[in-house]
């Protein structure tokens, strides 16, 4: 098996033979993307000409919504085949009363239209201890965020909330999520 991967028309890495397997290729990619400064972009157009393949976990940081202007925002994805993994942290700012969002990474890529309803997409947690201390995150299709759902009794948990009815100011919060990704089938 030989691989071509090509960004923008120009060869990314040179065709490989059946010396490499699968995971040398992700890792190679992985590499001469980072030493050749590659944008975040072009890397995944380049994994996603193999197809079907699994990431490391990559760092990036969220231009979150709703929960003012936010510290110490850390976030990492990962394709794992199909569905993107996202899993972060940061503590809120003072927030705000619009919808919560948790954005994709800015690579160009929306939830998979297979999720034709509001779903679960993984759960966050917040510290200090308060009621609640935990949400539903939410997916919904064709857009590139995640929403929180509410988690006190009388609130519907697929009911998308504003950031000010979520957290506090200088709340510690932790998210996890697995969202299928538009063009990532495997097949």
């Amino acid at each position: 098996m030989s691989y071509t991967i090509l960004t923008n028309g120009s060869p990314l890495l040179p065709t490989l033979k059946d010396k490499m397997d699968e995971s040398e290729v992700r890792k190679a990619i992985l590499d001469l993307a980072n030493k050749f400064n590659i944008s975040l972009q072009e890397t995944q157009t380049a994994l996603n000409a193999l197809g079907g393949l699994n990431t490391y976990e990559i760092f990036y940081v969220p231009a979150l919504v709703g929960f003012g202007t936010p510290t110490g925002v850390e976030a990492y994805w990962q394709r794992v085949g199909s569905k993107m993994r996202i899993r972060g942290r940061f503590t809120s700012g003072t927030p705000t009363p619009v919808e919560a969002r948790i954005p994709l990474p800015s690579i160009g890529v929306v939830i998979d239209s297979t999720i034709t309803t509001l779903g679960m997409a993984g759960s966050a947690a917040r510290s200090p201890y308060a009621d609640p201390a935990g949400y539903p995150i939410l997916m919904e299709p064709r857009v590139a965020y995640l929403t929180m759902g509410g988690a006190v009794s009388g609130v519907n948990g697929f009911a998308k909330q504003n950031g000010n009815n979520l957290v506090n100011a200088s709340d510690s919060i932790g998210f996890f999520a697995e969202v299928p990704i538009a063009g990532w089938g495997i097949g």
